[in-house]
């Protein structure tokens, strides 16, 4: 979420698909259907699962990490708790 917009271009060399901005949420866009709240569609937030991670005991996460962490970090994901912060 720090570069949608550089991710996105890269996925689109890499299919031959010709980027647009509109392929990331802008303010000017219609919710997608079944959307409710406008400010969860735009703009584009890193906060929104903090409570949420927050609330998900130590332990749970650690067994997570242990099956699925290599696979996550192949994905840019991090563990919680070691986030850097801009």
């Amino acid at each position: 979420l720090k570069s949608p917009q550089t991710v996105v271009k890269r996925i689109c060399d890499f299919t031959g698909l010709e980027y647009s901005d509109d392929m990331i949420p802008q303010p000017h866009h219609k919710l997608p259907f079944g959307m409710k709240y406008r400010e969860r569609w735009y703009p584009l937030r890193v906060d929104v699962n903090e409570q949420y991670l927050r609330a998900v005991p130590d332990k749970y996460i650690d067994m997570i990490y242990k099956h699925c962490g290599k696979s996550a970090e192949l994905y840019g994901y991090v563990k919680p708790g070691l986030r850097i912060k801009d």
